[in-house]
């Protein structure tokens, strides 16, 4: 793998290979409900643009989660999340040797803070002498009391590459 892939690919790598766009018309449409107010919606859309020789893929998906824990500060939900996606894809055939194709995709993440609750030191005077906050022994399970200061994590992502093909004659 590092050889293909670089070298911080010691462990294994993943490689993902989207659909390409195909010759003929077809779509599809899901959408999903689940437990603490999960929902997803998600259709794609491809086939030919132009003749035989330009093909696109469209898609689109929404996944949302009201979260599993209450902020007792706040009232409100923590560990939320709203996630926005789509993509677009060319595929260009203009020559017997060559293709070219486009791909471009959005991403928009909202996400509430991480559930978190406050366990009290009991290290005693070890905790004193390194001015370390530590619990030790089996920390309960807890189905209450999570709270954080309000926060949040946003992210946006653009991303977009060409790809280019040329067959050399004779080459292998």
């Amino acid at each position: 793998q590092g050889t293909l892939y670089g070298r911080n690919t010691i462990g294994g790598a993943v490689n993902f290979i989207t659909r390409l766009p195909g010759d003929k018309r077809e779509g599809s449409v899901r959408a999903g409900l689940s437990s603490d107010g999960g929902r997803e919606a998600g259709a794609t859309l491809s086939g030919p643009l132009a003749s035989d020789t330009v093909h696109y893929r469209v898609g689109a998906m929404a996944r949302d989660s009201d979260g599993h824990y209450e902020n007792e500060l706040t009232g409100g939900e923590l560990d939320w999340g709203r996630s926005r996606n789509a993509f677009f894809t060319l595929s260009a055939y203009p020559g017997e040797r060559w293709d070219a194709q486009l791909n471009l995709m959005y991403e928009r993440l909202r996400q509430g803070d991480v559930a978190q609750r406050f366990a009290p030191n009991n290290a005693g005077f070890v905790a004193r002498f390194n001015d370390e906050q530590q619990f030790f022994g089996n920390v309960p399970t807890l189905t209450r009391g999570y709270a954080v200061t309000p926060g949040h994590f946003d992210r946006d992502n653009l991303m977009g590459a060409l790809s280019l093909h040329y067959d050399f004659e004779g080459a292998k």
